[in-house]
Formats: structure tokens, sequence, C-alpha cells
């Protein structure tokens, strides 16, 4: 439904605004179906280190995330 698409539509923007230009890139490419050894190859990495570098990005923003909702709650 629309309400769902919305709120899918804000965490993203949410997400993306917490990433930096090398997060934004690799979220940008993967979009656009580019594989992991494309990625890392272009960026100086190998694969395993672009996904590992991107995943580990994604944990501290979704920990950043949860711990400012807690403290809203308090």
């Amino acid at each position: 439904d629309w309400v769902e698409s919305l709120e899918n539509s804000l965490e993203l923007k949410e997400i993306v605004s917490q990433m930096d230009d090398w997060m934004r890139e690799v979220a940008f490419r993967r979009s656009f179906d580019h594989s992991w050894k494309q990625i890392g190859r272009d960026l100086g990495l190998d694969e395993t280190a672009a996904k590992k570098k991107f995943l580990r990005g994604l944990k501290k923003i979704r920990e950043r995330l949860l711990n400012n909702v807690r403290t809203r709650r308090d």
C-alpha cells in the first residue's frame, strides 16, 4: 500500500543521509546491478573487502539510527 511505500522511502532517505561518499557510491552502483567484483575493482579493493566494508558501514548506520530512536523514547 502507499503508506508502506512512503515509510520505506523515508527510511531509505534516512539511511542514505547517514552514508559517507564511499558508501553512497557503492549503494548507487549496487542499485544499478554492479557486481561486488566490479565495484571492488573500480574502487581499488577486492570483491570481499568491498562487500565487507559496505556491510560494516550499514551496520554502523543501523546502530546509530537505533540509538537515536532509543534516545527519543527516554
